[in-house]
């Protein structure tokens, strides 16, 4: 970036641009990574119809996560505008149930280990034995005295029914078979005809769950699943973990997303309308939940930044008193091939830049991928991405330095135009371009690498910060830890390779300021950003003074030095 300076010299207000352009320049990579969720695509939707029995239905077979055809409501009965105020108990909703014994089960897979309670019929725990904490630890995702996701609020009559505590008839299959490796019914059924069932299935393989409710004879207008706040940090630097913390969703097409540090519990961000996904995230971690119909859903946040914490409640109606519905429910890591599988919007989750800068992201993520998948060491992945790059803009960078040069040749003739024309600013100005073209010289030929340049720079940022690639990624040991982290060293090294860089550009007026403060001021800057990206600049760095000599020497093997 320094080989801007080159462009224009000499003028203080021309410099004092200059100054302004790199505060700029930082200023964009600052908040780049800030603007890294837009609008997508939503899937056409088919409109259908769909019967709701009121006596329990036989047992299914396992659905893909998208099986069913969407069901589009735009608009919410009265009843269910607003959540009833008034809560009632379970017993008045299920007159003669019997609570059954409490209980939990594990259900272990390579990916993931879940307990789950008949109590409420929920998930009490969700660990991922692939990840681990700095400690070694299996990374968990609900402390130890979680209230436990996927409970039930049903509303009816307005009032509320909370099924937190309904002791649930629990039953386990093992073998359910068509790819998944266990499932678990919860049900509670009265002696008047009302009953009400939720399954949840775990794949043998993966972390898409299908999980589903279903009601009968209780005249229901509308539910809502629960996902309490309470996910926890699961990496060592706790604040920058936090600092991703956020619930998000896709409704009519449009992504929406809250940052935890922007959600106060006393006045919860609510969303409304026919809901393509919806989710928390935590900056490796995500738990989505992708509805089969295309219907009305109303999403609340749980939680916030006083609890340290967010949740979210997922209210659905209830089509003729009765429930039935279905989900898609993703248990796992923030890894685009992952959750491409769930579609409508769900990869939005990752983070690749802006909706401009996505498909640069989206490039940047599958060469890293493919190439670890040969090499292990992310730290080399990087490098060798480096060079990629540099060869490719090797033509650009090339026109670059030849810009650069004719413009040194010129120093001495513009120098002159300077002194004649010093009290005449706008006939200096037009002199100087009148040379330029008469020279051929493109004043902002030296701004070519860094145009290409800048739309990398921004897609990576995201990319390294908050990859689960990168989790705790090693380069070189004692030296590198974690890639996706700040480092100490690095910053200081790709200060020093800028200064070089941009000293063997100099001319002999060359502004000191500029060519000693604004290495500094990088430098300041990137000890804030993950190493792997400083790590990328900094080879950048030197295969640019390499090309830099490599040019100089030929161009005096030449007799043009």
């Amino acid at each position: 970036m320094i080989r801007f300076l080159q462009v224009w010299r000499g003028s203080k207000a021309l410099d004092r641009k200059l100054i302004l352009f790199f505060v700029l320049v930082a200023l964009t990579m600052w908040i780049s990574q800030k603007l890294i969720y837009s609008k997508y695509p939503r899937t056409p939707v088919q409109k259908a119809t769909e019967e709701v029995s009121e006596t329990p239905p036989s047992a299914e077979a396992p659905q893909s996560p998208l099986a069913s055809p969407y069901i589009v409501q735009e608009e919410p009965p009265e009843g269910v505008r607003e959540q009833a105020a008034e809560k009632s108990s379970y017993e008045e909703l299920i007159p003669g149930f019997v609570p059954a014994e409490e209980k939990t089960v594990t259900i272990t897979t390579g990916q993931l280990e879940l307990v789950l309670a008949s109590r409420g019929g929920t998930l009490s725990s969700w660990r991922l034995p692939e990840y681990q904490r700095k400690d070694g630890a299996v990374v968990s995702l609900f402390p130890q005295d979680y209230a436990g996701a996927l409970s039930l609020v049903v509303q009816r009559g307005g009032k509320e029914y909370s099924l937190s505590d309904l002791p649930f008839d629990m039953e386990v299959n093992r073998s359910p078979g068509e790819g998944f490796a266990a499932s678990v019914r919860w049900t509670a059924r009265g002696n008047q005809g009302a009953w009400i069932r939720k399954e949840l299935k775990i794949p043998e393989e993966g972390y898409i769950c299908r999980f589903s409710v279903e009601s009968g004879g209780m005249g229901l207008a509308g539910f809502t699943t629960v996902w309490p706040a309470g996910v926890v940090s699961t990496e060592e630097n706790e604040k920058d973990d936090k600092s991703f913390f956020a619930l998000m969703a896709g409704t009519t097409g449009n992504a929406w997303k809250k940052n935890l540090k922007k959600i106060r519990p006393e006045a919860p961000e609510r969303r409304e309308g026919p809901l393509d996904w919806a989710g928390i995230r935590t900056k490796y971690f995500l738990a989505a939940m992708v509805p089969d119909s295309l219907s009305w859903h109303r999403i609340t946040s749980l939680g916030g930044s006083d609890q340290g914490s967010i949740g979210m409640a997922i209210q659905s109606l209830a089509p003729g008193g009765s429930i039935k519905e279905g989900y898609a429910l993703f248990l796992g890591p923030v890894d685009y091939d992952l959750v491409a599988p769930l579609g409508r919007g769900v990869t939005n989750a990752v983070e690749m830049g802006n909706k401009y800068l996505r498909p640069i992201g989206r490039i940047i993520l599958l060469f890293f991928t493919k190439v670890h998948g040969v090499i292990p060491n992310f730290g080399i992945v990087i490098i060798l991405f480096a060079i990629t790059i540099k060869i490719i803009l090797h033509p650009f960078t090339r026109k670059s330095m030849q810009s650069m040069k004719k413009m040194q040749e010129l120093q001495p003739k513009l120098a002159e135009i300077k002194e004649k024309y010093k009290k005449n600013q706008q006939k200096q100005q037009e002199e100087t371009m009148k040379m330029y073209r008469e020279h051929g010289v493109n004043p902002l030929g030296g701004c070519l690498p860094l145009v290409f340049q800048m739309p990398i720079f921004f897609a990576m940022f995201p990319i390294l910060k908050s990859s689960i690639y990168l989790r705790g990624a090693m380069f070189i040991p004692g030296f590198v830890s974690d890639l996706s982290q700040p480092s100490p060293i690095l910053p200081i090294l790709m200060g020093i390779t800028q200064f070089f860089s941009s000293k063997m550009m100099a001319t002999p007026n060359q502004n000191k300021m500029m060519l000693y403060g604004m290495p500094l001021f990088f430098t300041y800057m990137f000890f804030r950003f993950p190493a792997g990206l400083v790590l990328y600049w900094l080879v950048f760095n030197l295969l640019q003074i390499a090309q830099q000599m490599w040019q100089k020497r030929s161009a005096q093997k030449s007799g043009q030095g």
